[in-house]
């Protein structure tokens, strides 16, 4: 196995039968690992390597969710069992292909920023894997923050789209936006999960059917990001 080495993780390593190691990829419940040496690959080192460990030759999430969508489309994907929420490899790929026509709708285009602020939902997944179709970037917004951290985080992302959850246990998540909407310049469209308000969008209109012409299509999705590939 090639050594690889993320920069962002920083100097600890695990310890396996005393063999000091860096975490490389799991894949089919068995943990890669790879000795930690003194070279420093650069990213695409990193993802090919991946990709022939993995024997995964997707170059996107789009790609690998697609594939899983028509390799098994009723296999289950994703569970939540306290909401008991569930979605099979087929209702992921069609939900992240509908938020992702939204979102295009909306005007997002590939590099602009879409803001997550939510606690573990089905909707999560659904949101990362349209945004990645999209050919935009995903920012996760801590569920801890607000005023001052929320408002950092929002201003500086420059995100243009927020995808929230109304509330979550003490914290008024949409309150806190509207206080701080007039910091946020940059930020044009906000999007709740959860009840309906007047100055938000909706998520089922950003994710349930629309009229023709209203919504960009998976084709539409595709061309656009330029990343998913048949």
């Amino acid at each position: 196995v090639p050594y690889l080495r993320w920069p962002a993780m920083g100097g600890s390593c695990g310890q396996v039968s005393g063999t000091r190691t860096g975490p490389v990829a799991s894949h089919g419940g068995a943990l890669y690992l790879a000795p930690v040496g003194s070279v420093r690959p650069t990213l695409p080192t990193v993802n090919s390597a991946l990709m022939e460990i993995l024997d995964h030759p997707f170059a996107t999430i789009g790609a690998a969710l697609r594939a899983q969508a028509h390799a098994r489309p009723d296999a289950p994907a994703i569970l939540f069992p306290e909401s008991g929420a569930r979605l099979t490899y087929r209702d992921w790929w069609r939900e992240a292909q509908r938020v992702a026509g939204g979102l295009c709708a909306m005007g997002v285009r590939p590099g602009d920023h879409v803001a997550l602020l939510a606690q573990n939902r089905v909707e999560w997944p659904v949101v990362q894997a349209a945004v990645a179709l999209c050919g935009a970037v995903l920012v996760p917004v801590n569920t801890h923050f607000l005023g001052d951290d929320l408002g950092y985080v929002l201003r500086h992302s420059r995100a243009r789209v927020l995808i929230l959850s109304n509330r979550f246990r003490s914290n008024d998540y949409l309150a806190n936006v509207r206080r701080l909407r007039p910091q946020l310049p940059a930020l044009e469209h906000v999007v709740v999960l959860d009840e309906p308000q007047e100055d938000a969008l909706a998520w089922a209109d950003l994710a349930g059917p629309a009229p023709d012409g209203e919504r960009a299509g998976p084709e539409a999705v595709a061309a656009l990001a330029g990343r998913i590939t048949e």
